[in-house]
């Protein structure tokens, strides 16, 4: 695997359903099965995300998803790190379980990783309101 969408997930169950029908989406239409992966390490969420996995699974069962919850809740920083133990894959792009992917994203960051021999990318994003309107965008 080229590489891991690494996702450490706490609750939100609904925003982590919106977050993997997405990238699943971008790997089946992108033909990227043998070179992307989904990692996500669940911090023992009071709103088990469970379901949402397996359905995402059913829907998509070429893409490889690797999934753990955590014995019990170990924060934060233990969840990010957790997350990137579970790929195997050449290089780990974390996503919170609150994002949302770009149309073509997935596409986006392998043709960078081709071209480069980066250690990390920093790519732009933009923060939302409520009603899903962009207020802000960063461009590291």
């Amino acid at each position: 695997m080229k590489l891991a969408v690494c996702i450490p997930n706490y609750n939100r169950p609904e925003k982590l359903y919106r977050l993997l029908r997405g990238m699943a989406d971008q790997i089946v239409q992108g033909d990227l099965t043998d070179q992307v992966e989904i990692c996500i390490s669940d911090d023992k969420s009071p709103e088990s995300p469970d379901k949402v996995v397996s359905q995402i699974r059913r829907f998509y069962p070429d893409v490889r998803i690797v999934y753990q919850v955590n014995e019990k809740n170990r924060g934060m920083d233990y969840n990010f790190l957790q997350s990137v133990m579970l790929s195997g894959a050449e290089y780990c792009w974390i996503v919170g379980n609150d994002d949302e992917p770009e149309e073509n994203g997935l596409k986006t960051i392998l043709c960078y990783l081709s071209d480069s021999a980066a250690d990390i990318l920093v790519s732009p994003f933009h923060i939302y309101d409520e009603e899903g309107w962009i207020l802000l965008t960063i461009d590291p």
